[in-house]
Formats: C-alpha cells, sequence, structure tokens
C-alpha cells in the first residue's frame, strides 16, 4: 500500500462525501417517486432537478478522491465503503425508469401460470392485479432471456410488488458488488495491484452505476456480472467458463452478439476449442431447456424476432422521426456494415484474450449506437465490464465520465417528469453518443498488438 498523497482526505472525510451525494439521491428519487406538489409541481421539478446535479457533484468528487487516494486505503476500507454506497443506493425508489416493474409484472403474469413470451400483461391485468397499476409496457410480451424470466417470476411470488422490487434490487445490488470484485481479480491477472484498486473502486464507488443497478434495478446488472465473469476467464485461459458465462449473460439480454464470434477466434487462435466448446454446450442444454418450457407453442419466437417495433432514443429512431425512415435504416445499415468489418478484423487479429476484449468493446461501441435500434444508458453495461480485460485508459476515462455524465442524463426528465424527444435526445447525447466517439478516435489502440501481461 502506498502513502497517502499530500492533500488527501481522511478516510472519514472520504466515505462521508460518498454516502452524502448517495442519501442526496435518495432523497431526489424519493419526491419524484411520491411526491407531486400540485401547483408547486413545476418548482418541484426544478428543485428536483439541482438536487440530481448536486448529486452527482459530490458523489462524483468523492469518486475521484477515491480514484487518487485507492493505493493508500486499506483495500478492506474500500470494500466496506462500496458496500455501504451499494445499501444506500438500493433504498432510493425506482424513479427514472419503470422497468422494474415490468420486469415484475411478467413475472407475476408467468408466476400465474400464463407465458410471458406469448401473452402481454394487459391480458390478464385484473389477475395480475397491482403489478399492473405500477408497470408500463403491459401491451408487450417479455423481450429478455429465460434467466431473467425465471428470476422474475420467482422474485414476484412474493406477493407485494413493492416488497419484490426491493429484494429484485437487491440482487441486482449483489451482482454490482460482484462485478466490482471480478473487475479486481481480471486487473490483477492482466496489470497490477494498482491498476487493480482503482478499476475496483471506478466500479463499485461509481453514482452512475449505483443509480443504474442498485436504484433502478435493471437487469443489465446481472447480464454484466457474467460478462465481467466471462472476460476473468478468459483472463486465466478458462475458455469454458468464459464462454459459459457469456452465453448466460446473452440469457439474460442478448444485447451483445458481436462478442461470440470474437470470443470463438480468440479461442481458435488460443487452441482453446475444447474449452469454448464444452462453455457452449452447457448454453446449448440451457437454451433447450427454455424452448421446451417457454417457446414451443404459437409465435413462440415474436419476442425476439418482432423487436424491432419497439424503437426509441436510439441514433437512428431520432434520425428517422427527424428526417424520415430512410435515414434511421441508413443508420443502421452503417452500423451493421462496421460491426461486420470490425468482426472480420478480430476474427484475425484477436489472437489472445485482451487482444479479443479491446476488438469486442470496439465492434459493441458502432454496434450499440450505430445498429440497435433503441438506446438507453445502461446499455452501455452491454460492453463496459470488459474495460478490466482490456486495460486501456480510454476506457478507463470512459467509465470515469459516465460517473458524472450518466445520472446527469435525465435532467430533461426529472425536469418535466415526461418522457419524449427532448428527453431521449439528451440522454443520447448524455451518455451514448461521446462514449462511442472516444472509443472510435482512439481506434488504433483497440486493433494494435497489445503488450505482453500475464493475461495467457
Amino acid at each position: 500500500m502506498d502513502a497517502p498523497l499530500p492533500g488527501a482526505w481522511s478516510n472519514k472525510r472520504l466515505l462521508g462525501f460518498a454516502v452524502l451525494g448517495q442519501l442526496m439521491m435518495v432523497m431526489v428519487a424519493t419526491r419524484h417517486a411520491f411526491i407531486y406538489g400540485g401547483s408547486f409541481h413545476v418548482l418541484l421539478n426544478v428543485l428536483e432537478s439541482l438536487g440530481l446535479i448536486a448529486a452527482t457533484l459530490v458523489a462524483g468528487l468523492a469518486l475521484s478522491r477515491a480514484l487518487r487516494q485507492a493505493n493508500s486505503v486499506p483495500l478492506e476500507l474500500l470494500m466496506r465503503g462500496g458496500l455501504l454506497l451499494t445499501l444506500v443506493a438500493t433504498l432510493a425508489p425506482p424513479f427514472l425508469s419503470n422497468d422494474i416493474w415490468d420486469y415484475l409484472a411478467r413475472g407475476r403474469l408467468d408466476w400465474l401460470g400464463h407465458n410471458p413470451y406469448t401473452v402481454a400483461v394487459a391480458e390478464h391485468a385484473d389477475e395480475v392485479g397491482a403489478f399492473t397499476d405500477l408497470a408500463r409496457w403491459t401491451e408487450w410480451v417479455l423481450p429478455y432471456g429465460p434467466i431473467s424470466a425465471l428470476l422474475q417470476e420467482w422474485v414476484s411470488g412474493l406477493g407485494s410488488p413493492w416488497l419484490a422490487a426491493y429484494v429484485w434490487k437487491l440482487l441486482m445490488a449483489a451482482c454490482h458488488v460482484t462485478t466490482a470484485i471480478l473487475v479486481l481479480k481480471t486487473l490483477r491477472v492482466v496489470a497490477n495491484e494498482r491498476d487493480a484498486r482503482q478499476g475496483f473502486v471506478l466500479w463499485l464507488w461509481n453514482p452512475w452505476l449505483l443509480l443504474e443497478c442498485c436504484g433502478s434495478g435493471h437487469n443489465d446488472a446481472l447480464l454484466g456480472m457474467l460478462l465481467a465473469l466471462s472476460g476473468y476467464g478468459l483472463a486465466r485461459a478458462r475458455y469454458a467458463l468464459g464462454t459459459a458465462s457469456y452465453g448466460m449473460a446473452m440469457l439474460v439480454k442478448h444485447g451483445s452478439p458481436p462478442i461470440l464470434p470474437i470470443w470463438l477466434a480468440t479461442a481458435y487462435h488460443q487452441r482453446q476449442l475444447r474449452g469454448f466448446a464444452l462453455g457452449s454446450l452447457a448454453v446449448v442444454g440451457m437454451i433447450t431447456a427454455a424452448y421446451y418450457y417457454y417457446w414451443t407453442g404459437p409465435n413462440g419466437w415474436d419476442w425476439i424476432l418482432k423487436q424491432n417495433n419497439v424503437a426509441h432514443g436510439s441514433l437512428s429512431s431520432l434520425l428517422a422521426g427527424l428526417f424520415g425512415e430512410t435515414f434511421g435504416a441508413a443508420i443502421r445499415v452503417l452500423g451493421a456494415g462496421l460491426t461486420l468489418l470490425m468482426l472480420l478484423l478480430a476474427c484475425k487479429r484477436a489472437r489472445e484474450a485482451q487482444s479479443g476484449a479491446r476488438l469486442a468493446i470496439l465492434a459493441m461501441a458502432v454496434f450499440v449506437m450505430l445498429s440497435v435500434p433503441n438506446f438507453a444508458p445502461w446499455y452501455q453495461m452491454w460492453w463496459l465490464p470488459l474495460f478490466a480485460l482490456a486495460n486501456l485508459p480510454v476506457l478507463t476515462c470512459v467509465l470515469t465520465l459516465l460517473a458524472w455524465t450518466g445520472p446527469l442524463s435525465y435532467l430533461v426528465l426529472t425536469s418535466t417528469h415526461g418522457f419524449g424527444l427532448a428527453h431521449e435526445t439528451w440522454m443520447l447525447l448524455m451518455a451514448g453518443v461521446w462514449p462511442c466517439m472516444l472509443i472510435l478516435l482512439d481506434w488504433r489502440e483497440f486493433v494494435g498488438k497489445p503488450p505482453k501481461t500475464k493475461a495467457t
């Protein structure tokens, strides 16, 4: 452990600022979820937005100091502090996204014996009961994978929507903490203890990740944990683990398909095809079980084949709305072409775990920004957990900046309490466009040969 830096904050002050930022976020969430304000609602909306800014600034400042002092503070304290921040962030009622209520409403539908992949909540609204009242997308069938479906079913079995919501949020909070530990372990393999501690803090103490994983309870926290486990498996040359955990991530939410051929190419170059095959076999078994449990009936595959019917917030959907569908389609075609080119390049250059991760991130950044018809800030978690394996300064920069811009991407929503074009445009600019641009500007680092490390 390093000696304390000049001007370093005390451990008490460091943790105090971080906790204060999260407590302020809980206050903002409480107002947003429960206090309308009547004729004063516009004023309260403004105050709520100012509160979001203040909470982000305080929590972001604490993260910056924690990163600076990560190697002079005991790791145990960083862990305990991160656990406390995670707990406080989990206390906040869901307020910037309704997704958790849709998870639970569809889970309740499943619990009652209906297939959420072929039946919408609205078709059994009375039976689903109080879960329906809180959900938003009641006309749509479940758009996620079978691991999400099973978890949603089990949690919704608790009966009370709010009890189920907090149990779900605790599960996602546990995923957040586990991801941070996997980041630490991965960086210890591919880098050094100094980088490992900073990566650990950057994930665990990050106010944006705390908001998305613990506050909103997005199932992307589970996807991110499994993707981090995949990266750790490849870093340790355990390709069966790396492949199986990646496949399970796709069975939570199928947002990362470009990674599959890159992992295969990496396994081929590393002569790890046996491990890749074993991991793939395990995933095929899960898919087969899910097929017979969920997808054999009429319209059993509509949940994945018709998802393009929902398109909002992405670069392509915004351009389509402003200039016509031709522009939106052109962006998606461009994204598909660039992603394919990157995959072809990756199949040649992904010769070990670290180069594979770098090329996977490059392909995913373009895929999420240009090819996916929907966009939300938490979609960046479809590739972000691989930053530890890739180990590039620009990725640390992206994750650091998202700690500030991620929460602030919701400012239009907190100011208006309404979704719409202004909210989607602001969100895209604050948490979507610039991470992709930063990565593309540094493309040579992603496609170049990484230095020799302890990775494999």
